[in-house]
């Protein structure tokens, strides 16, 4: 035996290599019987006994009827079989197999057990976990899905935590396609990659994966003339699979998005727990709209502060909620964590989901809204009628909060990559876009526990942030403007020594090269971008810092002052290559190759800042994008359906006189 307490016969099961149980059979035929009988039964360290190590991590099922076989020939009425013995941590192999995502070896253990006595192999002794859920804990959906087919009851199953798997589903949105990032690159080879790959065996999760593949890609109709084909293309990608890592990556990940899709269409037809957990607001507990005096700021924070030291003192303390005593329903999780598939799926099936409200008086749009789920938030407008999204978004909540108030808690909010100013830039924009669809007259509505509008909660409650993105921003352009002074100085000097020098009238010796001219063509271009972003980030430090500016007004100035500095960089580069190329223009002729090693090196630095600011450009594209939207709504329709046909028919002229002369 080994530290674990194995014996030969589990070091021989778990082998990959013992694919025809001969070394497994060859060390039982060695002993003898009895010893044979208690070798099978023989448990290591964490109780496993053969069946179990087989269950976890053996793909063949030699060995395992093998065991079987074995345990057959003994004459032992009186003792468990191997099938029902549990670990240490009372789980039978069958369990084990489900934990482990060995789908091959599940089906073949359960068939040496009856329809009647499988469903107690379902729950693990110890905490009364379902294999149901153990499955989709471990993101063996194709198990997931087989079980379900088997037993339907145990959809409605729950946890200690009162989770059903729909539930647990709902709190995996890295599983679902709508939160898989991919490069463009890998969206393209997840676009044309096969849903499923022909295997060995057979199950439910294959034929649901081949369910609709060949209507929705374009492969085929499974007749026997597209079929050639699409073995064809399977076989392809196959092959391209073994070779490249990534390609099987993305593959297993499509597969995967397939399979959590149907799990989740078998799942919400069974939960109705949206309808268990609603809560009716009678008219006793219906809100009204309440407006109180507006006091100046610093009244209001005193006024606040102290209502909240004094509920503090009478409750001794900040209260902690108990985790168990609250279980969100899906409907309310899957919009909570962004999952829109779920979310689609319930109000398909359910549709009058929509007005659930649960135990803490929170409906879909107001989780929606607090977790800033834009996908969520979009399709539920567009999903829901006018009526169904004026009711929702009038409905006022726990302690009068209207869905105003449910934005400015800042628990929830995105981190942005670019710096604290996008991301107060990012919260202003979701408070805008949800104090769109709030009704009119709930914009002055105050809560109840602070006397508060939803802008003066959102306010105070940013105020934090709001100081370091002005703090952040003094900083950046304070030093950015630095640097744009610098590169004017440079260039603006360049142009008093122009290379080649000049001759007695005070005209440039080397003007009549093109060389010439393109370098004082990207020295005017460097200094005017570089003057320019100066104006643009003095107008930044002049300007008051207010914090609906953050909106829109000083994240664009913002960017398009790094835009402007990193176009004079670029022509200062330039400029720089074109002197370097006029001074030794004459033994270039017979070197070309030191010249391409100037553009590369006078491109390094350039490259460095693109790569380093890459992310605040991203930023300015989506500002350049509204900006062009914003300007199409004020040009007439008919005016930029002209401009197109003008454009194309100038294209077509132009391509014809091409084809003409050739």
């Amino acid at each position: 035996m080994d530290m674990g307490l194995n014996t030969p016969f589990h070091v021989a099961m778990a082998l990959e290599s013992t694919r025809d149980a001969k070394l497994l059979k060859e060390l039982l035929e060695m002993v003898g019987e009895e010893e044979r009988w208690q070798a099978l039964r023989k448990a290591n360290d964490d109780g496993d006994t053969l069946l179990h190590v087989a269950a976890a991590s053996c793909k063949e099922l030699d060995a395992v009827e093998l065991v079987l076989d074995y345990e057959k020939k003994v004459q032992a009425p009186q003792k468990i079989s191997l099938v029902e013995l549990k670990n240490e941590y009372e789980e039978t192999p069958i369990f084990t197999a489900s934990k482990e995502g060995n789908l091959k070896m599940l089906q073949h253990v359960a068939k040496c057990v009856g329809p009647a006595d499988l469903r107690k192999h379902f729950y693990r002794g110890a905490d009364k976990t379902s294999i149901l859920h153990i499955a989709i804990i471990g993101q063996h959906f194709d198990v997931a899905v087989w079980l379900l087919e088997v037993d339907g009851s145990l959809a409605n199953e729950m946890d200690d935590s009162k989770f059903t798997s729909l539930q647990l589903l709902a709190k995996m949105p890295f599983v679902f396609p709508s939160h898989s990032q991919f490069s463009t690159l890998k969206s393209l080879i997840y676009y044309l990659l096969p849903e499923y790959e022909y295997q060995d065996f057979d199950h439910e999760s294959i034929r649901v994966l081949r369910q609709g593949t060949e209507s929705s890609n374009g492969i085929g109709n499974g007749n026997a003339h597209t079929s050639v084909f699409t073995r064809i293309n399977r076989a392809i990608w196959k092959f391209l699979a073994e070779e490249w890592v990534v390609i099987n990556d993305i593959w297993q990940t499509k597969k995967q998005h397939k399979l959590v899709m149907h799990l989740t269409k078998v799942l919400v037809p069974k939960d109705y727990s949206w309808q268990e957990n609603n809560i009716r607001v009678t008219s006793q507990r219906q809100r009204t709209v309440a407006v109180f005096p507006i006091f100046e700021v610093s009244v209001r924070h005193r006024l606040i502060q102290k209502k909240r030291d004094s509920r503090q003192d009478e409750k001794g303390g900040p209260q902690k909620v108990d985790a168990t005593s609250y279980s969100p329903t899906p409907l309310l999780l899957a919009a909570s964590t962004g999952i829109v598939e779920i979310i689609e799926q319930i109000i398909e099936v359910h549709p009058d989901a929509i007005n659930h409200v649960d135990v803490k008086e929170l409906d879909v749009l107001q989780v929606t809204v607090r977790t800033r789920q834009l996908e969520i938030f979009r399709f539920l407008k567009t999903c829901c009628g006018t009526s169904m999204m004026k009711k929702l978004a009038g409905r006022i909540g726990r302690e009068g909060r209207t869905l105003l108030h449910y934005v400015a808690p800042m628990k929830y909010k995105r981190n942005h990559e670019a710096g604290v100013v996008y991301e107060l830039q990012e919260e202003l924009r979701w408070f805008e876009r949800v104090r769109n669809i709030t009704p009119s007259y709930l914009h002055m509505h105050c809560n109840d526990e602070m006397n508060q509008t939803g802008k003066e909660l959102f306010e105070m409650e940013h105020d934090a942030m709001l100081k370091s993105a002005q703090e952040w921003l003094k900083q950046t352009s304070q030093s950015c403007s630095a640097v744009a002074v610098l590169v004017a100085t440079v260039v603006f000097a360049a142009i008093y020594q122009v290379p080649g020098g000049t001759d007695d009238n005070g005209v440039p010796k080397l003007i009549g090269s093109s060389v010439f001219w393109f370098f004082t063509i990207m020295d005017v271009l460097a200094l005017g971008s570089s003057l320019s972003s100066v104006v643009m980030f003095l107008s930044i430090l002049s300007s008051p810092f207010d914090m609906w500016q953050f909106r829109s007004s000083l994240p664009r100035r913002l960017s398009l002052g790094f835009t402007l500095l990193f176009f004079a960089l670029i022509t200062t580069m330039m400029s720089f290559t074109a002197t370097i190329l006029l001074t030794i223009s004459r033994s270039l002729n017979s070197k070309r190759w030191s010249a391409n090693l100037l553009y590369s090196v006078a491109f390094i630095p350039v490259t460095i800042f693109a790569l380093m600011q890459f992310p605040l450009y991203m930023t300015f594209k989506r500002a350049v994008t509204q900006l062009w939207d914003m300007f199409k709504r004020f040009v007439p329709k008919r005016v930029i359906k002209t401009t197109r046909r003008s454009g194309k028919r100038r294209l077509r002229s132009s391509l014809a006189k091409k084809f003409q002369h050739s």
